[in-house]
């Protein structure tokens, strides 16, 4: 069980403490709901079940993997929707699904920057099994995502205008129809940096086996791959790029299986080293 903590909320900016002895606030939920603008909210190890919506800047601080964010509802774990001009902050957490079906964290608007994040046992018919972004602009460093399924990127989607960064993370065991690990599409625009990309597989023969890019008839998405690593010997092909709206995607410094090298959009930056 979590050890019991003192919870303020009466200034911006306050450092809140979860569990609350005194009872003024009986869930997380409520407390996300009811705190401050940049207020940031620490957590004690244990399980906390949501789901969790966050319309304003807020920091969620945990203890790593001993601090579980989960649900037992179908939707999204965690749900970010902004407008304002500050961050969603997460940091050192865990997101799960425990029953039911969708992504662990979703993008619909504003900004969010997590840090030390893992994302396991989230699975979605609809969109991406580990983080669905298809608006706003999202940083992430220290990323792991496994155990992970998704109709399109099963630990990664970004559409719409959505702005995505990952930095210094791993995908491990996710599939998808298209993009095994990760699908980019419409007008998105991704940096991956540092990236590892093993065990992940798409359900479709063209789907891509890791990474699947494609626009439409009126966008074009963006993909910058640097030192990318794709581990596995692929079945099929690692990265697909939609022939009819494809985009570009530009590589440089990654460890990738020689046949990249011929998807069309692609673009050798150099300092790739090709198997």
């Amino acid at each position: 069980m979590p050890r019991s903590c003192i919870i303020v909320l009466d200034r911006q900016g306050e450092t809140i403490r979860f569990p609350d002895p005194s009872g003024r606030t009986r869930t997380l939920e409520a407390l996300v709901e009811a705190c401050p603008e940049g207020a940031s909210i620490e957590l004690a190890p244990g399980r906390y079940l949501g789901p969790f919506v966050f319309r304003k800047p807020v920091c969620l601080r945990g203890a790593g993997d001993l601090t579980r964010i989960a649900s037992a509802h179908s939707g999204p774990v965690v749900t970010v929707e902004t407008d304002g001009p500050g961050s969603v902050v997460l940091e050192s957490l865990l997101i799960e699904h425990l029953e039911g079906d969708g992504p662990g964290l979703c993008l619909f608007g504003g900004r969010l920057r997590a840090h030390n994040l893992q994302i396991q046992n989230c699975r979605s018919d609809t969109g991406g099994g580990g983080i669905h972004a298809v608006s706003g602009a999202l940083e992430l460093s220290r990323l792991r995502v496994h155990d992970v399924a998704g109709e399109r990127g099963g630990a990664l989607y970004v559409g719409g205008n959505g702005i995505v960064s990952v930095r210094d993370s791993q995908v491990n065991r996710a599939e998808a129809r298209f993009g095994g690990a990760i699908a980019v599409e419409h007008s998105a625009a991704v940096l991956l940096e540092g990236i590892t990309v093993g065990r992940t597989r798409a359900t479709m023969p063209a789907g891509g086996q890791a990474i699947y890019v494609a626009g439409s008839d009126e966008s074009f998405p963006t993909l910058q791959m640097r030192r990318v690593r794709l581990e596995d010997a692929p079945f099929g092909m690692p990265l697909v790029v939609d022939a009819r709206w494809p985009g570009e995607v530009s590589l440089s410094e990654c460890d990738l299986p020689r046949m990249v090298l011929g998807v069309p959009g692609v673009i050798d930056g150099g300092r790739n080293h090709w198997r």
